[in-house]
């Protein structure tokens, strides 16, 4: 997997106001892919931060559990 550095992390915000639009001021974007370091807009949304670390908290619960689910 490539590395996620500062650079990938501002060529997705690029990428959503050249093709959408501004994002709007305390909103972030969220990967619904998983992936980073990915700059498809139809793979983005804007969200709060709050929801957006929820979604990364469950997905990660998720993969806990399917990794778990291998054991028993």
């Amino acid at each position: 997997f490539p590395s996620h550095d500062k650079a990938s992390s501002v060529v997705h915000r690029v990428s959503w106001e050249v093709f959408v639009g501004p994002i709007p001021e305390n909103m972030v974007l969220d990967h619904l892919c998983g992936n980073r370091d990915c700059v498809n807009i139809e793979h983005l949304e804007v969200t709060t931060f709050i929801e957006n670390t929820r979604r990364a908290q469950l997905k990660s619960l998720h993969q806990e559990i399917k990794i778990f689910l291998q054991y028993i």
